[in-house]
């Protein structure tokens, strides 16, 4: 089974949600390149390139690469946005991100049927593969 979400989805769900301006778009076949424009002169856009590292049934692990000043905002963000999220959905080590899928309440029972087998990083969407058990 494949799901596919498209960039516009992304970015249109996160200004919503966030109401943060982002872009997202392919770096690579791995990878998603995150910018986030401030929209303010003399204040440069912000990037960030999220890469899949691996994809287990239940959990998605990632990595994230951007530059030294971003970094150590990143390193100083990401644990305050994840203690939003109920305990044990995002685990954090340095640069990479593991994603439990099975404690996300929502996924929970879509993943007692299905697992995920690969996210592939399109021109314009990300799919998502499914297999069922």
């Amino acid at each position: 089974m494949k799901v596919t979400i498209t960039y516009k989805e992304i970015t249109t769900t996160l200004k919503e949600k966030t109401k943060v301006n982002l872009s997202v778009s392919k770096y690579d076949e791995r990878s998603l390149k995150v910018v986030y424009a401030a929209g303010i002169p003399f204040v440069p856009d912000i990037d960030i390139v999220l890469t899949v590292v691996s994809v287990y049934p239940n959990k998605l692990e990632l990595t994230y690469s951007c530059g030294p000043l971003v970094e150590k905002a990143v390193e100083k963000l990401l644990p305050k946005l994840t203690e939003r999220l109920p305990g044990g959905v995002v685990n954090i080590n340095g640069k990479n991100i593991m994603i439990n899928l099975a404690e996300v309440e929502q996924l929970e029972k879509v993943l007692k049927f299905l697992s995920l087998s690969d996210i592939v990083v399109n021109d314009n969407a990300i799919e998502v593969l499914l297999e069922v058990k």
